[in-house]
């Protein structure tokens, strides 16, 4: 799926595992940036909290939840 500039996400939620820097966070912050709520998520809480953080403060709507999609549980929780 191609998001451009005129694509509207307000309303809706992304979870973007692996989206504590590189591309995942690159993607993070596109879909932030068209009005998506986004979930940042990877296996470190600190540097999703970080990228929350980051994210916030551009006015972005965000969470983080640590999450190692190699276990189910954590996988439940996120």
């Amino acid at each position: 799926m191609h998001i451009n500039q005129q694509t509207n996400l307000e309303g809706r939620v992304a979870i973007i595992t692996g989206s504590s820097k590189g591309i995942g966070k690159a993607i993070a912050k596109g879909l932030a940036e068209r009005g998506a709520h986004v979930v940042v998520s990877s296996r470190n809480q600190d540097a999703c909290d970080e990228v929350v953080n980051e994210f916030t403060k551009e006015g972005l709507k965000a969470i983080g939840i640590a999450c190692h999609i190699g276990k189910e549980q954590q996988r439940q929780n996120l």
